[in-house]
């Protein structure tokens, strides 16, 4: 019977909070050497403790929790597995990416992340006034504040954008929300809009800048 370790659990336990990864991913969260977390990958996928996918639409294997991790740990709405697009999963590795350099870099304690799958089952400390939330891609706890953290990959239309802004504002109780960009004029198009709808909790920055270590928390 295969011995679960300290480093497998905590593959676990972000798989379950993030639910589907890369091994690149991984290995950085956890600080791990590629071909090591490989060789250890064969025997958790052969027990049943992570699955391996290979998804043609990002050119990658795809990680997930497996049918012995689901079984035990997660809770009964989120044992089944889900398969998501294309769009969605390049948007969800994205966020992947952003929650890693947050931890890893820039000093954010897990504890004051809430990922979009925590939020669908616990909206703690989140004012869902007529039950008509938005929920962000990740909310960061500051100074005993809530950040809205949205990591946009593409565009929105002007009105979808605008109505996500005015969600926010009419329905939530989140202190300011950040936009992460993949592009610079995603983030012109997001400060523009909410500009013209007189929004000010609302900041736009792009993923460089975030990688390069801009504060996109300051108040």
């Amino acid at each position: 019977m295969l011995k679960i370790k300290e480093r497998d659990e905590k593959i676990f336990n972000i798989l379950f909070r993030l639910r589907y990864m890369t091994a690149r991913q991984i290995c950085k969260y956890v600080n791990c050497e590629y071909t090591r977390f490989i060789r250890r990958s064969i025997e958790l996928i052969n027990d049943g403790y992570i699955e391996c996918n290979w998804m043609q639409n990002v050119d990658k294997n795809i990680y997930s929790n497996g049918i012995m991790v689901r079984r035990d740990q997660e809770r009964d709405s989120y044992k089944k597995k889900v398969n998501i697009n294309s769009y969605t999963l390049q948007h969800h590795l994205l966020i992947n990416d952003v929650y890693i350099h947050m931890v890893k870099e820039l000093g954010v304690k897990e504890e004051d992340i809430t990922t979009e799958r925590e939020t669908y089952w616990s909206r703690t400390g989140i004012l869902d006034k007529r039950k008509k939330i938005k929920i962000p891609d990740l909310i960061i706890e500051k100074e005993n504040k809530l950040v809205a953290v949205e990591v946009e990959k593409t565009k929105k239309n002007e009105e979808s954008l605008r109505n996500v802004l005015m969600n926010y504002d009419f329905y939530t109780s989140f202190y300011c929300v950040r936009y992460i960009c993949s592009k610079k004029g995603i983030m012109n198009f997001v400060i523009n809009t909410a500009e013209k709808e007189n929004i000010t909790f609302v900041k736009a920055y792009t993923i460089d800048e975030f990688y390069n270590g801009v504060d996109i928390f300051g108040f």
